[in-house]
Parts: C-alpha cells; structure tokens; sequence
C-alpha cells in the first residue's frame, strides 16, 4: 500500500483556496497531485479555505498569528516547524508553537509529517 500524499493528508479537497506562507520551493512538488481546481495563494484573506505556513522562529509564529485572518472560523491552519531531528536552528518545537497558538484561540488536533526537516501541526479554532 503506497503512503497517501503530502495533499491528501492536508485534506486537500477540489476547489480549495490554499495559502503557502513561507513554504520551501520543493514543497508543491513534494505535496504531489492536488484535487482539480485548487487554488494557491501567499496570503490568507476571507476565502482561504487552507493556510500551511512554514516557521523556523518564535518571532514568525508570533507575527503570522498576529496577522492570521481570524475570521473564518472553518479555515484549516497549518503550521509547519523544524523538527528536533532536522539541522535547522530554532527555538520552536511542537509543545511552544501548541501553548502560543492556544493564546489566540487555536488548538490543535493533528499533525504530519512533511519530510526529514519539516513537521506539520493543524489547528483549528475553538
């Protein structure tokens, strides 16, 4: 059985309006074959259905919050970090990014990973 695609397990659907914020330049490749008639954007606005943000620092996790578009509550948020693993130096992991995202009313219920750097966490608002 093949491993479902970096899309699929961002639940990707037709018609998406999907906004990469940061993303490395191999990261549409590594997603693979997106549903008909997605949408890719830089930028988060009222009908962005899905956001995956890239962020390797306390200070972009903060100002992507800061700027997040919060009123669509049904928008699936994203946020990719360096894990442990990975040679990238940060001051994020997981359980920071979780306790800050919780300040501004995001909690998260999943998380994937993305490659040998990069793990994703979802959020979703409460």
């Amino acid at each position: 059985m093949s491993e479902k695609s970096i899309a699929n397990r961002l639940f990707i659907k037709s018609g998406y309006r999907i906004a990469l914020i940061g993303a490395p330049d191999m990261f549409l490749e590594q997603m693979g074959k997106l549903p008909d008639k997605v949408i890719i954007t830089r930028f988060v606005g009222k009908t962005t259905n899905l956001v995956q943000a890239f962020i390797d620092n306390k200070e972009k996790l903060i100002d992507f919050l800061d700027n997040l578009y919060k009123e669509n509550k049904e928008l699936m948020v994203w946020i990719a970090y360096p894990k442990g693993t990975s040679k990238v130096n940060t001051d994020i992991n997981r359980d920071i990014i979780a306790k800050i995202a919780l300040e501004y009313g995001l909690k998260s219920v999943a998380m994937i990973s993305i490659d040998e750097t990069w793990a994703s966490i979802r959020f979703k608002f409460l």
